[in-house]
């Protein structure tokens, strides 16, 4: 991915959240993981309003207690408590 384009973040984190599934956890945790390596991905989470912050902190908040429910990964547990610092939360 070489760049987050303007409002392209907060929409996705929006849609992950909106549309979230358990059994999908696993790969929203890899995409949020690939967006925080995006050129230009400060800068767009900087941009993020209030109702998409929020939309974040509960994806992130969701992804984390799906993992912890299932204590046999506790990689992914640690990745979420990663992600949550790279996304501010």
């Amino acid at each position: 991915m070489s760049e987050i384009s303007f409002g392209l973040l907060g929409e996705m984190l929006s849609v992950m959240n909106g549309e979230y599934s358990e059994p999908d956890s696993s790969e929203l945790l890899a995409m949020l993981e690939a967006l925080s390596t995006a050129n230009r991905f400060s800068l767009s989470l900087q941009f993020l309003d209030k109702s998409e912050c929020a939309a974040c902190s509960q994806l992130l908040q969701r992804l984390h207690q799906t993992f912890v429910q299932h204590a046999d990964d506790e990689t992914s547990v640690d990745k979420v408590i990663s992600l949550k610092s790279v996304y501010n939360i």
